[in-house]
């Protein structure tokens, strides 16, 4: 009975621990099912930019839904300076 408890909580652990990998995964994914340009990509747009800046500077960056349309949203601190920018998800156009 003890070996079955075990191993039991061994399994479960397992799923729970893939689960928790693949959530990850998701939230990582360069690009979403709904916008054609990817995170990468669209880092790289805003770091051009903002010449001198790296990914370091960048310290907020999320793809939101505005009224059905996905923008990758997002913050640069660099030189003592804020940049706040909006990029379309799916044309890659800088619309802040």
């Amino acid at each position: 009975m003890k070996n079955k408890l075990i191993i039991l909580t061994l399994i479960l652990s397992m799923l729970i621990l893939a689960g928790c990998t693949q959530k990850k995964d998701i939230a990582t994914n360069d690009s979403n099912d709904n916008s054609s340009m990817t995170v990468d990509k669209a880092k790289e747009m805003v770091l051009i930019k903002v010449p001198g800046a790296t990914h370091e500077h960048i310290v907020k960056f999320k793809l939101e839904t505005e009224n059905n349309h996905s923008v990758y949203d997002g913050t640069i601190y660099y030189n003592g300076k804020e940049y706040d920018f909006e990029i379309d998800a799916n044309t890659g156009e800088i619309l802040e």
